[in-house]
């Protein structure tokens, strides 16, 4: 039984230090929500919502296109409702994390056209000298 624990604790040592030497999956962006960093996978629109201290997390997929790399948008919204003397019966925060779209401009470049020559029929009527 001795020996068995012995390679539990270190088969649960590997685990852990492999875990901690593990590299994060990659995101398209970092943030900080009430103190707590946040990496948003990449193509990703993530909304905290925290109800009465309690958070959800909900990731949907970006329909955006191409992203910048590290640009988010962040909005928060706050709701407070309140009773008749003032007192906060329930405060919703809900925070959207949204990737900022790459920008792309399609710029087409035509030539001037042709300048038009007109010749006025009484200027060919005198005589060149």
């Amino acid at each position: 039984m001795g020996i068995r624990a012995t390679v539990r604790a270190g088969a649960l040592a590997i685990a852990l230090a492999s875990a901690l030497t593990a590299t994060a999956a990659a995101a398209q962006v970092r943030v900080a929500i009430g103190g707590q960093i946040q990496d948003v996978p990449a193509n990703t629109v993530r909304t905290v919502t925290t109800i009465n201290g309690r958070t959800r997390i909900v990731d949907t997929a970006w329909r955006g296109g191409t992203a910048t790399p590290g640009m988010a948008v962040i909005t928060t919204t706050e709701t407070t409702d309140e009773d008749d003397e003032g007192h906060i019966l329930s405060r919703t925060v809900v925070t959207c994390i949204e990737p900022q779209r790459t920008m792309v401009a399609a710029v087409s470049y035509a030539p001037p056209p042709a300048p038009r020559i007109e010749i006025d029929p009484a200027d060919l009527d005198e005589p060149v000298t």
